[in-house]
């Protein structure tokens, strides 16, 4: 099988604005595997902070600045029923780094294959309520990507 390094963008989000409800996970972001593919959340192994090669960077705006929160990459099957929680964590890391690839949470390859049809679903869990932006936030999830 052959593999290769994606990384997931903000071509994932679910529209150009999301309305976030202080304490209700809200779905921001997912991605479908299509037919012939497979996907794992991460890529690389973990060496060191510095050292590491999957990313994991998202920086969550609203039209005042930052939406601070926590933010939950899961499963879901193809009926939207969430099958596993694969990383949480909260917007003040995860939006660290923003010049300097070396700062952002190492992400490898983590064990489990999202196979097709499945979705990797990422949820935004915000302290307050807010209007997510597609055009001020970030999303930059690398992943390993197979060809079958």
């Amino acid at each position: 099988m052959e593999q290769f390094r994606s990384t997931f963008n903000n071509s994932m989000f679910t529209g150009a604005t999301v309305v976030c409800t202080a304490g209700v996970p809200t779905v921001i972001a997912s991605y479908q595997v299509p037919a012939g593919e497979e996907v794992k959340l991460g890529y690389g192994q973990f060496s060191d902070q510095v050292g590491a090669i999957g990313r994991n960077y998202i920086d969550l705006q609203d039209a005042n600045g930052d939406a601070d929160g926590l933010v939950r990459i899961s499963v879901h099957s193809p009926q939207d029923r969430p099958l596993k929680i694969l990383t949480e964590g909260r917007t003040e890391i995860l939006r660290q780094g923003t010049t300097d690839r070396r700062l952002q949470v190492p992400l490898p390859e983590m064990v489990g294959t999202l196979a097709e049809d499945r979705k990797m679903v990422i949820e935004f869990i915000a302290d307050t309520t807010k209007t997510v932006t597609q055009a001020d936030s970030t999303i930059l999830v690398d992943v390993t990507k197979r060809v079958v």
